[in-house]
């Protein structure tokens, strides 16, 4: 979340702002102190040259923006990008530059990476094919330094970008120290420009769309710090991650991109609630002058609180439509944000996300494994699951663990909620929000995708029998309390579920992703005896392969391996409509079928 104050302004107005860029244009590599560093007498931040300036000594914060890979065994780096089309099947792109020079170099002691900047890309298929061609990619690693402990990650994330060449009087994105009204050093941002998606001497790339249907896949190199689940803005998905060594992984994530709604809105300061106009006052309590800013990047952690705080200044309907393709990684700072400290926890410490940690494995109440389990969205029940969570909890405590990735959530809504799917009562719950028409008036219709290790996903529904075929029902839970129920498109293959739920509208619904597990499919050896035709029709599971499931809607089933055929219908009661799905379904108890 971003504050700031425009100048010589007639009356003050407070212009509020959701949107996903992730920083782009501002975002920068830099190594800073932590403001409650005692050993600098006055506090504050102050920047660092390098991991080992002794300013950082005893604590850090690095943000570094990942370079190219220049070997197969390279950690920290960006490997590759194609972005297809149905114009172009050959995707590759070239690198054009990384713009800049480095702002620190990589320390193999440590295990921090270089601090680098945007990556720039063209697809030449493309551009002989007269669609988009140009590319910035951004691979975003952060990291926290601990006494005793080192370096540990905190945050990563990706963005490729589409963009045309511009130009801008704006300086180059830069850090710089500067002494605050308090009397104490800190360290601000400046250059910029918010037209542009990177910036280089007078040169920017200016965002545009991608082609349609496009196709992106970026492969990068990072390490255990990516752990747990990834979420973001893409649809229709594939992951693939394989260990270089015992420390790096190689990713790579397949996927269309999503259109995601914007919104922004001015409101007179006078006209407003004093307790929204507050959060603006300094510590004298005063305002700034001048309008006030507030930009809210859709995909943090905040975003679903501060979208419910403005959404009334909206008119539920977005004012544009941005062409996003990014991901984020849930890391260990987040995982630890989501559990109570306990009694050893350090709240006032500046190890504040390594106080987290062991607070929440030293209050006595759960063993490690179920603790990082529910953190991770997994609840008790992931405790039976120990042998799949154990890779992750030692990816979080920074032991040697590789490729623990239990899965994906991605959803083109206009905020979400940054956290797991969490497990409750046998269902999986995700919560989004945004507004409910586009700029046009015609209604937004979401998108939401997950994919989710098997052998996870399988030990949290109980169901152990992987030669057994899964079928998703899905139900969608407004914010008014309406609920509709609907089978899923639900897919099994080289060990990854994957479920795509199209077509919901706004403002906040709740989705709650249940499992069924449908009929063992029959050994195709061992087929039943001739003299029973009846009993295996041409279209049941014991004449289809065993992947069938992986690439046929699990509404159907004869994938599904449900003997009855699915039928739905609808139930009411007062304003509230259910559609329930079942082979013989029937109204639960106070609803009425309805005509």
């Amino acid at each position: 979340m971003f504050l700031g104050a425009h100048q010589a302004v007639a009356a003050q107005n407070l212009n509020v702002f959701i949107a996903d860029h992730y920083g782009a244009g501002t975002a920068v590599s830099k190594i800073t102190t932590n403001p409650s560093t005692a050993m600098l007498g006055a506090g504050g931040y102050f920047l660092c040259t390098s991991t080992s300036d002794p300013k950082c000594a005893t604590s850090a914060t690095m943000t570094a923006l990942l370079p190219i890979c220049k070997s197969a065994s390279e950690a920290n780096c960006v490997e590759s990008l194609a972005v297809t089309s149905p114009k172009a099947a050959n995707g590759e792109a070239l690198l054009i530059k990384t713009i800049g020079k480095k702002a620190f170099e990589a320390d193999p002691i440590s295990g921090t990476p270089a601090g680098a900047s945007w990556s720039l890309f063209e697809v030449p298929e493309l551009k002989r094919a007269g669609e988009q061609s140009l590319y910035a990619v951004n691979v975003s690693v952060s990291f926290q330094k601990f006494p005793i402990v080192g370096f540990k990650a905190t945050d990563f994330s990706a963005a490729v970008v589409p963009y045309t060449l511009g130009t801008t009087s704006s300086a180059d994105p830069h850090p710089e120290e500067y002494v605050d009204p308090t009397g104490k050093t800190s360290v601000r941002g400046l250059g910029g420009d918010p037209k542009c998606v990177w910036i280089e001497s007078g040169s920017c790339g200016v965002e545009a769309t991608f082609p349609n249907d496009a196709r992106v896949k970026l492969t990068v190199h990072v390490g255990n710090y990516l752990t747990s689940w990834l979420h973001g803005r893409l649809t229709d998905p594939n992951i693939s991650i394989s260990a270089i060594d015992t420390q790096q992984n190689r990713l790579s994530v397949d996927a269309n991109p999503v259109t995601v709604p914007a919104a922004s809105t001015a409101q007179p300061v006078n006209a407003l609630d004093p307790n929204l106009v507050n959060r603006f006052r300094d510590p004298n309590g005063n305002l700034p002058s001048g309008d006030l800013s507030m930009l809210v990047e859709s995909s943090q952690s905040t975003a679903m609180d501060s979208f419910a705080t403005y959404e009334k200044f909206f008119s539920n309907k977005a004012n544009r439509l941005d062409s996003v393709w990014s991901f984020r990684a849930l890391g260990a700072s987040a995982a630890a944000s989501m559990v109570p400290a306990g009694p050893s926890s350090l709240p006032s410490s500046p190890t504040g996300i390594l106080g987290a940690i062991t607070g929440m494995l030293g209050s006595g109440t759960s063993s490690p494994t179920t603790a990082i389990a529910d953190a991770l969205g997994m609840g008790v029940a992931a405790a039976k699951c120990s042998s799949q969570i154990s890779a992750v909890t030692g990816a979080i405590l920074g032991n040697n663990s590789s490729t623990a990735l239990i899965g994906l959530v991605t959803t083109n809504a206009m905020t979400y909620d940054a956290k797991p799917p969490q497990f409750k009562d046998g269902s999986l719950d995700y919560k989004v929000a945004g507004l409910h028409l586009n700029p046009d008036d015609t209604v937004f219709s979401g998108r939401y995708d997950l994919v989710m290790d098997s052998k996870v996903a399988r030990c949290l529904y109980g169901y152990s029998d992987s030669n057994a075929p899964l079928q998703a029902t899905v139900e969608i839970i407004d914010a008014d309390g309406t609920t509709k129920v609907t089978t899923s498109n639900l897919r099994e293959s080289n060990g990854w579920l994957k479920l795509g739920v199209y077509g919901f509208s706004f403002s906040s619904p709740t989705l709650k992703v249940k499992l069924v597990q449908g009929t063992p499919v029959v050994n195709p050896q061992t087929p039943p005896p001739a003299s029973t035709p009846a009993s295996t029709p041409a279209n049941t599971p014991a004449n289809t392969p065993a992947n069938t499931p992986a690439s046929t809607p699990a509404s159907t089933p004869a994938a599904t391996g449900v003997k009855a055929p699915m039928k739905t219908i609808s139930c009411v009661k007062g304003k509230t409509i259910k559609k329930v799905t079942g082979a013989n379904p029937k109204c639960p108890a106070g609803f009425k079928l309805k005509p």
